[in-house]
């Protein structure tokens, strides 16, 4: 390893822990002085996209993470903050869109995981309807797929067809008590008691 190359990684390493400490000014001067001795260097341009991000800069911050993208797409949280940037700016099938990448890149990504579902609860039912459809679409036969679609139209009012999917879903893998417990409240709310019950007790 080169003495640059020792010099940038210390000087990451000092921006990143500024970063942490939420001490953004400090982060951001140094993460400028390792793009003066290296500007291609994604994980230091993600750095200073997420610093820009959280001063409210957000157009440069999405010119910075697409750059380090560009430069280097196969990191998960790259997308993620792309993702970030995007619901910002209220565009959310884009940022949709990033948060599966990063998922594809990183499915144990719990961050992303948690920034779709977030999304989706303050979305319009049919554009959470239109995402889990596209979900059970890709993974055909992935029961929690089928009980989110049955959750999205449940939320939705369409109780008869969330039930088919609650159905659809716990056919292939009954061992899903949340699943029982939503397919019997939705049940119960269209009177079919006896029905709901047989869920709770399962």
């Amino acid at each position: 390893m080169t003495d640059i190359q020792n010099q940038l990684d210390a000087l990451y390493a000092q921006a990143l822990d500024h970063f942490r400490a939420e001490r953004f000014g400090e982060a951001e001067a140094l993460g400028r002085e390792i793009l003066a001795l290296q500007p291609k260097l994604a994980q230091t341009l993600h750095l200073m996209s997420a610093v820009a991000l959280r001063g409210g800069r957000v157009q440069e911050a999405a010119v910075l993470v697409e750059r380090a993208i560009a430069l280097d797409g196969r990191v998960a949280t790259f997308h993620n903050t792309l993702g970030e940037i995007y619901r910002q700016q209220g565009q959310v099938e884009s940022a949709l869109a990033c948060y599966e990448r990063a998922l594809a890149l990183q499915p144990d990504f719990a961050h992303a995981r948690g920034n779709i579902e977030q999304i989706l609860a303050g979305c319009d039912d049919k554009v959470a309807i239109a995402y889990y459809r596209r979900q059970v679409e890709a993974q055909p036969g992935h029961a929690p797929a089928l009980a989110n679609l049955a959750s999205a139209f449940a939320r939705a009012g369409e109780a008869e067809t969330a039930v088919t999917f609650y159905r659809q879903g716990l056919a292939l893998n009954a061992a899903m008590p949340n699943v029982l417990c939503n397919l019997g409240l939705v049940l119960s709310d269209l009177g079919r008691l006896d029905e709901a019950i047989d869920c709770y007790l399962t």
